[in-house]
């Protein structure tokens, strides 16, 4: 009974879709108009009414219903069904309906005591139907009807799916870097990929770098940008940044890390030039010029050493040849009181002597 009685109802939206399409479309089912009324009275009879009512169809056998029926989401934003008719001349058109997942449609059009769901596509007879009106993450319910021309239509093929949209994290961000401005201020900088819509900076506990969003102190406000002051102060030691980037999805990018470490203190620069630093040992550039100067001075020191040396000897000589006295005689405790004017001269040649050792010795 519930099945005959819809077709009724069912029949007449498909003959409005089937002249939208162009089609003569199949024959109501509909029940017509009833006649107007007719009268007849006889002479000085009562009077008669009689009304004509068209029949109902004969067919309330409902069409084979959709095989194979196929549902996915190969991308964000739309859901595409397919299903195959097993015998195709005995269906007018095809109906794809949705619903809420705890939900199904019951029926192709609304009617009382029924749930029909949002209509997807045309009604035609077809194959394959796309969705672009889903929202992803949401899970539906899809069922699809067959209908034959005098509007039987036979129990719906049901799927459920959900479209879980864009799961592809977007590329991290690149060419970030570190550096501690006036006042002790971190200055951020990087370069975002293209599909993001926006940027979330974290600072790591101590040197330890951030992995996740959660891991560390959140630095400025989650929102689409290429730079970042962090003047909050960490103080001294080494700190570790994260700049992490969302896409529209809600996916987030790998982390991109910089580790910063504060300057340290620096004496003034002195204005006046500073000689440069000794050569050290073994050194190849300053060796030889090394080497000659100190055996030339050498050569030279010895050479005058050894003239005044001749000098004084040749003198003491000549004195010793005079007096009588040379510089032995300075270490003699018994030296006479005539005699002490005559030591002056050896007293004076030896200690040239033992000044020309000294200076010898200090120039090796």
């Amino acid at each position: 009974m519930a099945v005959g009685a819809f077709a009724i109802g069912v029949g007449a939206a498909l003959v409005g879709a089937s002249a939208a399409m162009g089609d003569p479309g199949p024959p109501s089912t509909a029940p017509s108009a009833p006649a107007p009324p007719t009268s007849s009275t006889g002479s000085g009879g009562p009077t008669t009414i009689t009304t004509t009512t068209q029949p109902r169809p004969t067919d309330q056998t409902p069409p084979p219903r959709a095989h194979d029926l196929r549902v996915t989401a190969p991308n964000p934003g739309q859901i595409v069904l397919t299903w195959t008719l097993v015998r195709p001349t005995d269906i007018a058109s095809v109906w794809v309906n949705r619903g809420p997942a705890w939900r199904c449609p019951q029926v192709p059009v609304a009617s009382p005591g029924f749930y029909a769901g949002t209509t997807i596509g045309p009604v035609a007879r077809r194959l394959r139907q796309v969705d672009k009106g889903e929202r992803d993450t949401k899970r539906y319910c899809y069922a699809v009807f067959t209908l034959d021309k005098a509007g039987n239509w036979a129990k719906p093929v049901t799927h459920l799916i959900r479209n879980p949209g864009d799961t592809t994290p977007p590329a991290a961000v690149t060419g970030m870097t570190a550096v501690f401005g006036q006042g002790g201020a971190v200055h951020l900088a990087w370069t975002n990929p293209r599909d993001a819509v926006h940027d979330l900076v974290v600072r790591g506990r101590g040197s330890g770098c951030p992995h996740f969003a959660a891991d560390g102190t959140q630095v400025g406000t989650r929102r689409l940008r290429t730079s970042e002051v962090d003047s909050t102060g960490p103080g001294a030691g080494t700190y570790c940044y994260a700049v992490f980037a969302y896409d529209a999805a809600g996916n987030v990018s790998p982390t991109m890390t910089s580790t910063v470490e504060p300057p340290t203190t620096t004496t003034a620069p002195q204005t006046a030039s500073a000689s440069p630093p000794p050569s050290q040992p073994g050194s190849s550039s300053s060796s030889l010029p090394t080497v000659v100067a100190l055996i030339g001075g050498s050569a030279l020191v010895i050479a005058g050493l050894g003239y005044a040396t001749l000098r004084l000897l040749r003198r003491e000589w000549e004195w010793h040849a005079r007096t009588g006295y040379g510089i032995r005689d300075l270490v003699s405790i018994e030296v006479r009181d005539s005699d002490r004017l005559a030591l002056v001269i050896p007293a004076i040649i030896g200690v040239c002597i033992a000044g020309a050792v000294v200076l010898l010795v200090l120039s090796l």
